[in-house]
């Protein structure tokens, strides 16, 4: 089947642009993949408490590695080639696909969320969807006229879509729109992830991410928090992603085209989660400060853009501050057990997960000079801090900071941790830029003399980097030097 995917990926790209190619293929595999799943769980009438329906995690696990493992065997049989990159688009478009089957199935037959729309904290979540329904102001879920202070960013899009679809009743949105956060999770930390990494690699990170998320502390053990709170997941799963792409782009000066579009992702993560995000910004400024070439211009860009997304922002975040200045509830005064205890991803959680944690964490520390290692590790370590601080706000302070939160991006974390280490070893994805012998003199003075490639495959050069000069006959072929050997052909 790869084969055969490859030989049309040949075909197929000659008439368009590669990146318009990858990005028509994975869209098409992942319509494809979301009607085969639909059509595998109505026909087997899938129900969540059915007999064997304990299987079908492991079953569906085991699936979403399998498409991690054939995106690699793909890229190395294509050398990284743009037909291995269509293929793996397409893969990526299963995978996209097949993350949401085990919502799709344990949502089969109702047209309710998980735990009914008035069940837990379901209940607010309902009442927050359907004011958003009626109104596109940033309003409270519950008393009319008071500005919202939960994040709205999720809310807001599901009751915009719910009226612009004219649902008889805005709740029923909630349903789709929790399968389809999950799909998008996986996609969008994908397309980050191929900022920094090769398209397997991202890829597998994504895969991992998403796999990895824990349950619900609950009555019901095995669904995870991307049931009960698909807009905190949405963040945990791209968080790292987000990070290491922005951290790579601050720290090179030629992407300020990039640093927009990060910019405005960035926006959505802050309104689904602000709280998540901003533990993503300060291990940002942490790690742009901890650059060890170009300090001062990573720091202005990431001031840069920090400012651009709170003023994006504002509209939410302004008025919220200054209710908690004047005395406002929050909702810090929640307590559970677990909010008592410090998860580091070590001791506490199943083996498996123990194990990864801690073949991780080697794998971390062997790449701990390459960016994307950088990050991930990075952001392990703050979230386990942000965990630390909320203890101590709610022994001192009686108010907590949804550390479990936390928890779950420190996991998702722990997914990517893996794939993006193996990308280190392998020299940081082996990325290559063209360029003029005088830009290459610049970044060689950028990059001073240390061995510091790590820090960004574009800015540093060292004696780990090759460089290949074309001649008078050397052509640029999709962003490749190729020159002719001038053998003729005769027919």
């Amino acid at each position: 089947m790869a084969a055969f995917l490859y030989r049309r990926a040949r075909v197929i790209g000659g008439a368009l642009t590669w990146p318009a190619t990858e990005f028509a293929a994975f869209l098409v595999a992942t319509a494809v993949g979301v009607a085969l799943v639909h059509a595998f769980v109505a026909g087997v009438s899938f129900q969540p408490f059915m007999q064997g329906a304990s299987d079908f995690g492991p079953a569906w696990a085991a699936g979403m590695l399998a498409l991690a493992v054939a995106a690699q065997l793909v890229q190395l049989r294509g050398a990284g080639g743009p037909p291995s990159r269509v293929v793996i688009a397409v893969i990526a478009g299963l995978a996209t696909a097949l993350v949401t089957a085990p919502l799709t199935a344990g949502l089969h037959g109702t047209d309710q969320p998980f735990n009914t729309i008035i069940g837990g904290d379901m209940q607010f979540r309902t009442e927050d969807v359907t004011r958003f329904a009626s109104t596109w102001h940033l309003e409270d879920y519950t008393f009319k006229g008071l500005h919202a202070f939960y994040p709205p960013g999720w809310f807001w899009v599901a009751g915009r879509a719910a009226h612009f679809l004219a649902l008889p009743e805005p709740w029923q949105i909630v349903k789709p729109f929790t399968i389809f956060t999950i799909g998008a999770a996986l996609a969008v930390a994908y397309g980050l992830w191929r900022m920094v990494l090769t398209p397997a690699g991202a890829l597998s990170a994504a895969i991992g991410s998403s796999i990895v998320l824990q349950s619900q502390v609950g009555p019901v053990q095995f669904a995870t928090l991307a049931w009960y709170s698909p807009y905190s997941a949405f963040v945990a799963v791209t968080g790292a992603a987000w990070l290491a792409a922005t951290l790579r782009a601050v720290r090179a000066p030629d992407r300020r085209g990039r640093l927009v579009l990060l910019g405005v992702i960035g926006v959505a993560l802050a309104l689904c989660y602000y709280l998540l995000f901003i533990i993503l910004v300060v291990v940002l400024v942490v790690l742009a400060a901890a650059t060890p070439t170009a300090r001062g211009g990573a720091l202005r860009r990431v001031a840069a853009l920090c400012a651009a997304i709170g003023l994006l922002t504002a509209v939410f975040w302004v008025p919220l501050l200054g209710a908690l200045v004047h005395g406002a509830a929050s909702q810090g005064h929640f307590v559970r057990p677990d909010f008592l205890v410090v998860a580091t991803g070590i001791t506490g959680g199943p083996a498996a997960l123990t194990v990864l944690s801690v073949i991780a964490l080697g794998a971390l520390a062997l790449t701990y000079t390459w960016t994307g290692s950088q990050a991930v590790a990075g952001l392990i370590g703050g979230t386990i801090l942000y965990q630390l601080i909320s203890l101590a706000t709610l022994i001192f302070a009686h108010t907590q900071l949804q550390p479990h939160r936390a928890v779950t991006m420190m996991w998702a974390s722990f997914g990517a941790a893996l794939p993006v280490a193996l990308e280190g070893m392998r020299g940081g994805g082996a990325l290559s830029r063209v360029c003029t012998l005088s830009e290459l003199a610049a970044i060689g003075s950028e990059s001073g003399s240390g061995v510091e490639s790590g820090t960004d495959a574009y800015a540093g050069v060292d004696m780990f980097t090759t460089v290949i000069i074309g001649n008078s006959a050397t052509r640029i072929i999709n962003g490749k030097l190729v020159t002719a050997r001038g053998y003729k052909i005769k027919l």
